[in-house]
């Protein structure tokens, strides 16, 4: 049985690791510092799902695009205020729980 892949999307090094600890006992886990490498493993590799950080330094509407054409389940991250980031969150992805039990974002079909 093949492990599945996990890519996680950070660009603080330490941040990346932190997040990778854990799910190293269960996925193979893929990191990318940059939009560019996050699409290019999303295009190489077949990823269970994305853990991805709001702040990249980049423009990351191609990820964006990439993942919601794909319908990637996405984790999102952030250094952000917790209601400033559910807001650009719910904005991005359709997504249908949260885990603090928050408002949702309806889920479009």
């Amino acid at each position: 049985m093949t492990t599945p892949a996990v890519l996680i999307v950070e660009d603080h090094p330490s941040a990346a690791l932190g997040l990778a600890h854990p799910l190293r006992e269960r996925f193979d886990v893929l990191l990318a510092s940059t939009v560019a490498e996050a699409v290019a493993v999303l295009r190489r590799v077949a990823v269970a799902a994305v853990v991805l950080d709001l702040g990249l330094d980049a423009d990351a509407s191609p990820l964006h695009r990439e993942l919601i054409l794909r319908g990637t389940p996405v984790v999102v991250v952030s250094g952000l205020e917790a209601d400033a980031a559910r807001t650009i969150a719910a904005r991005l992805y359709p997504f249908n729980r949260t885990l603090d039990g928050a408002p949702q974002a309806p889920r479009r079909s």
